[in-house]
C-alpha cells in the first residue's frame, strides 16, 4: 500500500491507506485486504507530502526547527533523516483549505554526513546531533553533530500553492536576469499508484509549462503561473 514514502498529518479516526487497520475500523464491513483499492482509495485522507523515490526511499525521525535550534532562517519547518543515502531533508508545510500539504528539499547532503540517519535532536547550544544506525539493506553506525556556521545559504525558504501555479520565498535574492528563464524553472509531474502491491513508479509523467513568472522587486519571492496544475499530483522543480 506503499507506492512512495509519506508523511501524514494525523488526526483521530482517519483512515490512511494501510487496509490491514479497517479490521478496526467501526462500520467496516467485509474483508479489507479484499476491498478493491478504488473503493479503498476514497475512504482514505492522503498524505500532506510525498517524498520522491529517488529523494527518500527510507525517511526516519522528524524533527521540528524550533526557536531554541541555531540553525538559520528555517524556523517552524521539519528535518527528516534518511536510510539509505547521507541526506536529511527539509519540509515546507502550509494549511490549504484546513489540510496540511507541503514541499520537500533535500538540506544537509552528501559527506561528511553518513547515510542510516535514524535519530535527530537538538543539542543544548542549538547544534545538530544526528544518531546513525545500519539495517541489513543500508546504513551506518555512530554519532555527528552538525553546527550552523552563522552564514545564511541561498535556499527556498517557502514553496507555497496559488491558484494558478507556486510562490517560492528563498532566503537570499535571486539573480533576475535568470529566475526570468522559463528554463530555469523544470516542472513535471506525476503519480503513484495506491495499490496492494508494495512500491509504485511514477505515473502519467507529464512536462508542464509555465505561463508567467513574477519576480518581487527585493528579489526573494518568485511567483511561477503554470499551463496546468493538476490535483493529487507530485509537482516536481
Amino acid at each position: 500500500w506503499v507506492g512512495a514514502s509519506k508523511l501524514f498529518h494525523v488526526k483521530e479516526g482517519r483512515f490512511y491507506g494501510h487496509a490491514a487497520s479497517l479490521t478496526w475500523k467501526e462500520g467496516f464491513k467485509g474483508a479489507p485486504l479484499q476491498t478493491a483499492p478504488e473503493v479503498l482509495a476514497r475512504m482514505r485522507t492522503r498524505a500532506a507530502v510525498l517524498f520522491p523515490r529517488a529523494m527518500a526511499n527510507s525517511p526516519t525521525q522528524i524533527l521540528p526547527i524550533t526557536p531554541e535550534a541555531s540553525f538559520g532562517p528555517f524556523t517552524g519547518q521539519l528535518l527528516v533523516g534518511e536510510m539509505n543515502q547521507p541526506r536529511i531533508m527539509r519540509v515546507m508545510l502550509e494549511e490549504v483549505g484546513g489540510e496540511l500539504q507541503g514541499a520537500c528539499i533535500p538540506f544537509i547532503d552528501g559527506k561528511p554526513l553518513r547515510n542510516g540517519v535514524n535519530r535527530l535532536a537538538w543539542a543544548p547550544d542549538g547544534s545538530l546531533y544526528v544518531g546513525h544506525t545500519r539495517h541489513i539493506w543500508a546504513g551506518n553506525q555512530g554519532l555527528q553533530r552538525v553546527e550552523w556556521n552563522g552564514k545564511t545559504p541561498f535556499e527556498v525558504g517557502a514553496m507555497e500553492l496559488t491558484e494558478k501555479g507556486f510562490r517560492f520565498t528563498f532566503t537570499e535574492p535571486v539573480d533576475k536576469t535568470t529566475a526570468a528563464r522559463k528554463e530555469t524553472w523544470p516542472f513535471k509531474r506525476y503519480y503513484y499508484y495506491y495499490h496492494r502491491k508494495y512500491g509504485s513508479p511514477q505515473i502519467d509523467e507529464t512536462p508542464v509549462g509555465i505561463d508567467s513568472i513574477d519576480i518581487s522587486p527585493d528579489g526573494k519571492t518568485v511567483e511561477l503561473s503554470l499551463s496546468e496544475l493538476k490535483a493529487w499530483h507530485v509537482h516536481e522543480v
